[in-house]
């Protein structure tokens, strides 16, 4: 269901091809945190299997083309953004993680995201880490 299209080809799979992965568990995340139900974001991306049309699938790359108008009710165009770049066909025009650590955090509002720096010492020096403390 969350495969990217070029593991479903069989083909290299790279840290793109969890990219991939992830915009699906995000949309899904983003879905239940908007207040609506999973149920019924996976009942308005199913459709019928070409070969077999009795049966339903939601697999991702199947539905892609769906989740523009589920998005669209959003919280304006940022999450369709970010989830149509995480799931680009191309894997080489995917986001890389560096891309999404530093946007992810700007776009979480504070009713959504805790977010607090962690401080963490090696030697003489501090890292900032981001810690994501995301609730409903």
């Amino acid at each position: 269901m969350y495969s990217a299209p070029e593991v479903i080809n069989f083909d290299r799979r790279e840290i793109p091809a969890d990219i991939y992965s992830l915009e699906c568990v995000f949309a899904e995340m983003y879905t239940v945190w908007g207040g609506r139900r999973i149920d019924d974001f996976h009942d308005f991306r199913s459709e019928p299997v070409l070969d077999e049309p009795d049966r339903m699938t939601l697999v991702y790359q199947a539905t892609t083309h769906k989740l523009e108008a589920w998005f669209a009710t959003e919280d304006g165009p940022w999450p369709f953004s970010l989830i149509s770049r995480m799931m680009a066909d191309d894997p080489k025009t995917r986001p890389t993680v560096e891309d999404l650590v530093q946007t992810l955090p700007r776009r979480l509002t504070p009713q959504w995201c805790n977010c607090t720096p962690v401080g963490s010492s090696h030697g003489n020096t501090t890292k900032e880490i981001p810690v994501l403390g995301i609730s409903p």
